[in-house]
């Protein structure tokens, strides 16, 4: 057997061993390119970005070779978007998590110039354009119920557009690792 046979057997074997154990997920039908080997890296990923493909390989039983060509195809489909720290921010004088929802007056501003000036307050983490009651949902981080009411004051209820704020203090924030997947 020649080299290139061989290395395309212990591909497939590769792939057979990593999916083996584990059922398919219900898929939307344009994420079906997406296999059980995918989402297994893609929660790797996810708990650390910084892991090598080599550590990857060891987790899944597959060659480096192997898991290397899967991120890369799934960076060039657009599925990983980049690799990012995970910070505490609380660690670095922002203890303080709020969520405001925003009502907007239609006719002041557009919707895209509030949710950017909105996006230039630095302490403002994501803006959702969501249904119900309020029109948008703003995540911030403060230092304190001072810095939050300078936000408050001097950006949020001077902005053009903004016709009601509702803040919210967030006590305690979990998430699932992984918690894209739908599984």
């Amino acid at each position: 057997m020649d080299a290139a046979a061989r290395s395309s057997q212990r591909k497939a074997q590769d792939e057979q061993s990593a999916t083996a154990s584990t059922p398919l997920p219900l898929l939307a039908p344009e994420m079906r390119n997406i296999d059980e080997v995918d989402y297994r890296i893609l929660t790797l990923l996810a708990d650390d970005a910084r892991q090598s493909a080599r550590s990857i390989a060891r987790q899944l039983g597959m060659s480096p070779g192997a898991i290397t060509e899967r991120i890369a195809r799934l960076e060039h489909n657009g599925v990983i978007t980049g690799y990012r720290a995970s910070i505490d921010v609380a660690a670095i004088g922002y203890p303080m998590s709020v969520l405001i929802g925003l009502r907007v007056r239609p006719g002041k501003a557009s919707m895209a110039q509030i949710i950017d000036r909105l996006m230039a307050i630095r302490n403002v983490q994501s803006i959702s354009v969501v249904t119900g009651d309020w029109d948008l949902l703003a995540k911030l981080v403060v230092a304190d119920t001072n810095e939050l009411k300078e936000i408050l004051v001097n950006h949020i209820w001077e902005c053009p557009g903004v016709d009601k704020a509702h803040t919210m203090t967030v006590m305690d924030y979990r998430e699932r690792p992984g918690s894209w997947a739908p599984h």
